[in-house]
């Protein structure tokens, strides 16, 4: 690579880390095969567009020779928004038809790819002229557009994800979707922000433009995007995969409305009696109070909760220590006699728990509070 700006080098990598993350994520063992293929699309976009960035940078005889590469970058540029807003929907809502047709969303695409096609007609000596003297008239009007478009797209896709977070916090203490989600939202936030800035400073001078927040800002914050989401790939690839209870409870009678009465009356016993204090509390006891059939109540917890009935439970423990822990009149027990009085049976069981759900030990957590 001699020769090669550490700017290059990094868009390099970032192309590569994201063609290779296409194909361990989609060779993920019960990976969720729809979510991940619109995952896929997104970060082969990215890639696509990285790549072309480094030949226009680093080879420019590339693109003299073929002029309508440098269409490559625009010609997606009304896709990332759609295809952003249908991966957090398949992740986060349950299978079910959009208020518009999904089709309807890539209309502004196709009719952008169908507009663009007139560049790609015209011959390569027209259109490398066309290039030097900057006559492009969808350039910087069709970035704007987009612009607009991906915030729109963005709002939308975090009012699902800020729905299903307070619909998880009201549950329990912790959902290992959550930190993912909110780094990859940061990481398209950053990279429209610079894409934004970088697009206003360098047409209408009306804001000043700084020597780093530019578009090289733009295309190094892309590449971090694949690195970061190769990492969660590495690092927690249950993100990727189906729920367990997909594959568990297909075929069971209980239809949506039925999960939904379940989960309300599990809500209000979990809330109203505080079952999860009773330390050798099992399944078939917390059915009995619900009323319900224990395999049903199972469904729902694996279900609404992504998680088996040892660990919904434990998660209201440790919301529970959290909360004694907190009080004038518990200051004087110990940790683990705190632990014992939010229904936990045992030192082991309630260290692994915490730190499952939290991320810290639980004196490490005191230390923080005090």
């Amino acid at each position: 690579m001699e020769g090669f700006s550490l700017l290059s080098v990094l868009i390099l990598f970032g192309a590569a880390q994201g063609l290779i993350l296409v194909i361990a994520i989609n060779r993920i063992k019960n990976r969720n095969r729809d979510a991940n293929r619109i995952l896929s699309a997104f970060i082969l976009l990215i890639s696509l567009v990285l790549l072309s960035r480094l030949v226009y940078v680093e080879g420019v005889s590339i693109w003299t020779a073929y002029p309508h590469l440098f269409l490559i970058p625009d010609i997606p540029l009304l896709l990332y928004g759609p295809i952003f807003y249908f991966y957090i929907r398949s992740l986060l809502m349950e299978p079910q038809a959009p208020a518009v047709k999904w089709w309807v969303h890539f209309i502004p695409a196709a009719l952008h790819i169908l507009l663009m096609s007139f560049y790609l007609l015209e011959s390569r000596a027209a259109y490398f002229q066309r290039l030097v003297e900057g006559d492009l008239w969808e350039v910087p009007y069709v970035g704007f557009i987009a612009l607009g478009q991906m915030a729109i797209y963005l709002w939308m896709s975090y009012r699902i994800f800020n729905t299903y977070r307070k619909r998880i916090s009201n549950k329990v203490s912790f959902n290992y979707s959550l930190k993912y989600l909110q780094v990859f939202f940061l990481l398209t936030a950053i990279c429209w922000l610079a894409w934004f800035y970088s697009s206003f400073a360098s047409l209408a001078r009306l804001i000043p433009a700084f020597a780093f927040i530019d578009y090289n800002f733009a295309w190094v914050s892309l590449s971090f995007t694949t690195f970061i989401l190769a990492y969660f790939a590495m690092s927690q690839q249950e993100i990727f995969k189906l729920n367990p209870q997909v594959k568990k409870y297909e075929g069971s009678s209980l239809s949506g409305e039925a999960l939904k009465e379940i989960e309300k009356k599990l809500l209000f016993v979990m809330q109203t009696q505080k079952p999860y204090l009773n330390k050798t509390l099992t399944l078939g006891q917390l059915a009995e109070l619900i009323a319900v059939h224990q395999k049903d109540l199972s469904q729902v917890i694996n279900a609404k909760f992504g998680m088996n009935f040892f660990d919904f439970i434990n998660s209201y423990r440790v919301a529970e220590f959290k909360a004694l822990a907190c009080q004038e009149k518990y200051r004087h027990l110990t940790v683990l006699a705190i632990a014992y009085d939010a229904g936990f049976n045992s030192k082991t069981t309630f260290n692994t728990a915490f730190k499952k759900f939290t991320g810290i030990t639980p004196v490490e957590y005191l230390k923080i509070k005090d």
